[in-house]
């Protein structure tokens, strides 16, 4: 009998501790800027918007790192984070997105401490694989193609997030 409760207890702890990590899975965030693929951040951070109710309804994360001497940033923010494909298409005539879901594209590049200037979002998709209302933490990947102001220059940059916490916290 004292085995069969020992072996029960230690299948319930096992299970507990499973469980914990299970849901406490680290953010995985992949980003290439259009030249290189980031190696790390040393500054993330995601603003967010919810319901009365406390449900994420908008996100807008921000990235940076440094490989050398450049300083990398990039930003940008949807609003939903109902599962789906979203693409938009930026107009310089009215300043404003074609679709409300895709809110702004920025990305921010210096080398040896001089800026460069500016690339903003022309077109964007993002796409939403799944949100976890419960646990406040999304998969999602979004593209966009950006043009360094003042230029015809572009690039195709990719986010890769897995596990996003959207919480707000």
């Amino acid at each position: 009998m004292k085995k069969t409760f020992s072996t029960l207890g230690s299948a319930l702890l096992l299970c507990a501790i499973l469980m914990t990590s299970c849901s406490n899975q680290k953010e995985q965030i992949t980003i290439y800027d259009g030249e290189i693929e980031w190696p790390s951040f040393t500054n993330s951070s995601v603003m967010v918007g919810s319901t009365p109710e406390g449900v994420p309804t908008a996100w807008a994360p921000f990235f940076q790192t440094q490989v050398d001497n450049s300083l990398r940033s990039l930003g940008f923010s949807v609003f939903t984070c109902e599962p789906g494909t979203y693409a938009a298409v930026f107009d310089t005539a009215t300043q404003k997105w074609s679709n409300p879901i895709i809110g702004h594209a920025t990305l921010n590049v210096d080398y040896d401490g001089i800026p460069y200037p500016t690339w903003h979002g022309q077109t964007a998709t993002v796409t939403i694989h799944r949100f976890n209302k419960k646990a406040k933490r999304l998969d999602a990947t979004f593209e966009a193609v950006v043009l360094k102001d003042g230029t015809t220059e572009t690039r195709n940059i990719k986010v890769d997030m897995k596990n996003l916490d959207v919480s707000g916290n």
